[in-house]
This record gives C-alpha cells, sequence and structure tokens, in this order.
C-alpha cells in the first residue's frame, strides 16, 4: 500500500514536470521567433504582394509546356521561331508586357536527329534502344548510317590506345564503357570502326553525385566528316550487351540513323516592366530559353 502511493505521487510528479517544460519551451519558442531579425531583401509589404499574386501550379504549367517531354524539331523551326519562343512571346503577352518581341541572329548550323534505331541482330533479333524511347541515346553529331548486321566487339573503356592492342575493330561496332567523345576518336576516326556503343548515366559519366542506372546524360562526338555514330545506354542497358559478350556468345548488331545539319537562327527574346520608383534605372533578368 505504502509502496503503491509513492509509485503514485510520482506519476503525478512527471506528469508536472512535463507540462511546466512544455510551457516554458513555447514561451521561449516564440519570444525567439519575435527576435529574429527579417533579413529579406524584399520589403515585407511588397514580399506579400509577390506572394498573393504568384502561382506554382502556373510556374509548373510553364515547365511542362517547354520541357516536359522531347520534341523533335521541324525544319520550319530552324528557319523561323522555335517552339519555346513562341511560347514566351504569347505567355509575355499575356501578363501584360506590351513591348515583348525577338531578335533573331545567324547561328551558323546546328543538328538535328531523324531517326535513330540500334537493333540486335545476333544471337536472336531484338531492339536496343531508340531515340523513339530515350532520346539523348544518340551523342550528338552522330552522322547517317544504315547498317544491316555487324559485329560487336568490346574494347575495355575504349579511351586509350592500350585498349585497342590485339583487338581489331576496323569495320565492326565497338563497345566500351568510356565516355563517347573519347571511344569515337579511338574506335572510328583512328581505326575505322563503324561506329560505338558506350553508356552514359550520370554514375558512369563521373561528373554528379548521384548513381542512377536508368539515366542517360547528354553526349557528342566529334564534328567530323569521317565521324560515325556513338550509341549511348543505359547501364542496364549496356550491361545487357556486355553479358551477351561476357559468356562467348558471337554478337552483331544493326544501326539507322538519320541526322542533318541545319542552318538556324538564334532567338533572343526580350520584354521590360517598367519601375515606379527609379524608372530610370533597369535590372536585367537572363535566362536559357531552351532548359
Amino acid at each position: 500500500m505504502f509502496r503503491q502511493k509513492l509509485t503514485d505521487g510520482g506519476e503525478m510528479n512527471s506528469k508536472n514536470k512535463i507540462q511546466i517544460f512544455v510551457l516554458i519551451f513555447a514561451v521561449f519558442f516564440t519570444v525567439n521567433l519575435s527576435a529574429q531579425t527579417d533579413r529579406c531583401l524584399v520589403d515585407e509589404k511588397v514580399r506579400t504582394e509577390i506572394i498573393m499574386e504568384f502561382s506554382g501550379e502556373k510556374a509548373l504549367e510553364h515547365i511542362i509546356n517547354l520541357n516536359g517531354w522531347p520534341k523533335d524539331r521541324t525544319a520550319e523551326h530552324y528557319s523561323d521561331k522555335f517552339h519555346e519562343t513562341e511560347y514566351i512571346l504569347e505567355q509575355g503577352k499575356r501578363s501584360g508586357i506590351k513591348d515583348i518581341h525577338t531578335e533573331f541572329f545567324d547561328g551558323g548550323t546546328i543538328w538535328d536527329m531523324e531517326e535513330g534505331d540500334l537493333y540486335l541482330v545476333e544471337p536472336y533479333r531484338d531492339k536496343i534502344v531508340s531515340i523513339n524511347s530515350i532520346q539523348a541515346c544518340l551523342a550528338k553529331h552522330s552522322r547517317s548510317v544504315k547498317i544491316e548486321s555487324a559485329e560487336l566487339v568490346y574494347v575495355g573503356e575504349g579511351t586509350s590506345s592500350r585498349d585497342y592492342e590485339g583487338r581489331d575493330v576496323k569495320g565492326k561496332v565497338v563497345l566500351a564503357s568510356g565516355r563517347a567523345s573519347s571511344v569515337h576518336q579511338q574506335a572510328v576516326l583512328i581505326r575505322k570502326a563503324l561506329g560505338v556503343i558506350t553508356k552514359g548515366s550520370i554514375a558512369s559519366m563521373g561528373d554528379y553525385p548521384t548513381n542512377d542506372k536508368d539515366v542517360v546524360g547528354w553526349t557528342s562526338i566529334a564534328s567530323h566528316d569521317s565521324s560515325k555514330f556513338a550509341f549511348v545506354l543505359t547501364d542496364k542497358l549496356w550491361e545487357r550487351l556486355y553479358g551477351l559478350l561476357r559468356y562467348g556468345r558471337r554478337v552483331k548488331v544493326g544501326a539507322s540513323v538519320k541526322t542533318k545539319y541545319y542552318p538556324f537562327k538564334i532567338n533572343i527574346t526580350t520584354g521590360t516592366i517598367p519601375g515606379t520608383t527609379y524608372p530610370e534605372q533597369e535590372m536585367v533578368y537572363v535566362a536559357h530559353l531552351f532548359e
């Protein structure tokens, strides 16, 4: 009976302590918040007005319309305005920017891919990858080519001359694990291979902190008259091909690539929002139109 009373008293004491602690913490937290200095460069009243007008949903809509999916550019886009330019002009006018306009400058030529398919021909027929499924799989500056069947040869990393010692890659397609540009230089431009297949996930490209075996980063090869093609696979697709060769299978691949260089115009879209307090001063905001 005596022990039970002590226990009951102890429980009541703990509850009181908890309640007092919560009360002190709440008072301290409230005082601390009120003592914080507003370090925002924008005045609170102006900031409130911006927040009241800003729409996260609208910002997401712009991102989706501009970059939500890969878009195949037509010849008209290169000779006139790009899709993104038209969109920015339309949205700017809707927002009340009256003087928004686009200026055009000579941009030289730009590479464009129209077709890019890589097939497995032997030991069985299957499609490996296509620009219709992974647009970044075809390296920039790849040239048009049609290969019905060619032997696939593995050369390791494929970025230096020692990777090719004892291997004849002329007239064959090279499978390597190194960067597309370096492999293409060694295999195609120097040793006359028909083309190269490598991998380009964020992890294998070496410049990023993440590890994603389903991602392909944009890559490019030399813009040269003797250039052929480079297909860049995800780590998973690359391992599938490498696995066939590793187990001693005879592997042949086919490729269908169609690309073209277009003369194009650099699109510079500009608009001005006049200030009220200091209309004679300017603050310039610059952004990429396509990325």
